[in-house]
């Protein structure tokens, strides 16, 4: 199945906001692992984290976890290794979604080619 350019563009902001959470966090996390996150953060890192569920549909890193609960006090480092976890699924979806065409890589869309990377993870696909 063909994406869309806003699917490539959603994936582009929510992967981007998800590696920068997590690099956040695993600071916080090598410091202060079992410090308890606040409402805040929580809502924050849930809003990308349906986000990133929605992209995924079902190929969520954790097929049973779709958001962190503010009653069970998730930590840093709990929702460093969440963010993680997302963050390699989204690189096996976008390797999955990229295709190589001479000696480049364009994302599989219908209308005109978007750039790509080359894929990171093996079950990658390429048209030649």
């Amino acid at each position: 199945m063909k994406l869309r350019r806003s699917d490539v563009d959603e994936f582009g902001a929510v992967s981007a906001q998800l590696t920068t959470m997590r690099n956040d966090f695993v600071v916080f996390a090598k410091t202060k692992p079992d410090n308890a996150l606040n409402k805040f953060k929580i809502r924050a890192a849930n809003e990308l984290l349906h986000r990133a569920n929605e992209i995924l549909g079902n190929a969520k890193p954790l097929s049973a976890f779709t958001e962190l609960f503010e009653e069970d006090l998730p930590s840093n480092s709990d929702l460093a290794v969440v963010l993680s976890q997302y963050i390699a699924a989204l690189e096996t979806w976008r390797s999955a979604h990229v295709t190589k065409s001479g000696y480049d890589w364009y994302w599989d869309v219908d209308g005109p080619t978007i750039d790509a990377d080359a894929p990171t993870r093996p079950d990658s696909r390429s048209k030649e």
